[in-house]
């Protein structure tokens, strides 16, 4: 049975452009009884970001503070940027839908089990690259994603075949995604009472390979 005492966390993983800050903003939007776990970083703001929605964006200072303090939790380096998460998010008993990198994965596990995790691929390798390009990065950035991007796919593809994904959700950018993906949201909702009892890897709606 799911932890009470600690907050239900859907963490969506996938490549760089599959589209889950769009469908979790979308998500998010829709179901009043969800909330956005909001990472912090260092980095810069991209263009179409805003602080405190998107990203918590802290400068070097205040993020090395925050850490000291003990205020965040599961602190990584992707892509060359540090990332962590606030530690009262996750004691707060609350219901929230993020967004992680794949490799950092079993440590947010480790650190609150109450989660499941939503592998999004992509309908076609070349939508996520097209999702990079408009994304309103650096152009270092974007080439450092770019070039990773096959190499994750393979990865991302290889644990799903393994079983490491609860959900697979296919991306195909369009409207009738977004809705499948909201109602695939509702339901791990409406069963989070069980989640352990069906935890498994499971193929979704918009699966259709």
């Amino acid at each position: 049975m799911v932890n009470e005492k600690m907050s239900f966390i859907i963490v969506l993983v996938g490549v760089s452009g599959s589209g889950k800050s769009t469908l979790k903003k979308h998500a998010i939007e829709k179901i009043s009884d969800i909330s956005n776990m909001i990472a912090v970083t260092n980095r810069m703001a991209r263009t179409t970001e805003q602080n405190g929605i998107d990203k918590l964006f802290y400068s070097n200072y205040e993020f090395n503070k925050a850490v000291l303090s003990g205020e965040l939790c599961l602190i990584n380096k992707v892509y060359g940027n540090m990332y962590a998460f606030r530690v009262s998010d996750f004691i707060s008993g609350g219901t929230y839908l993020t967004e992680l990198h794949y490799k950092n994965y079993n440590d947010f596990i480790n650190y609150n089990s109450n989660t499941v995790n939503i592998y999004i691929r992509p309908s076609n390798i070349i939508f996520a690259q097209t999702g990079i390009y408009s994304r309103g990065a650096t152009q270092k950035e974007i080439d450092s994603r770019i070039n990773s991007l096959q190499q994750e796919h393979n990865t991302l593809e290889q644990l799903a075949k393994n079983g490491f994904f609860d959900y697979t959700f296919i991306n195909d950018y369009t409207d009738t995604s977004v809705q499948e993906f909201i109602e695939l949201i509702k339901d791990i909702i409406d069963n989070r009472s069980n989640i352990y009892e069906n935890k498994k890897s499971t193929t979704a709606y918009n699966n259709q390979s």
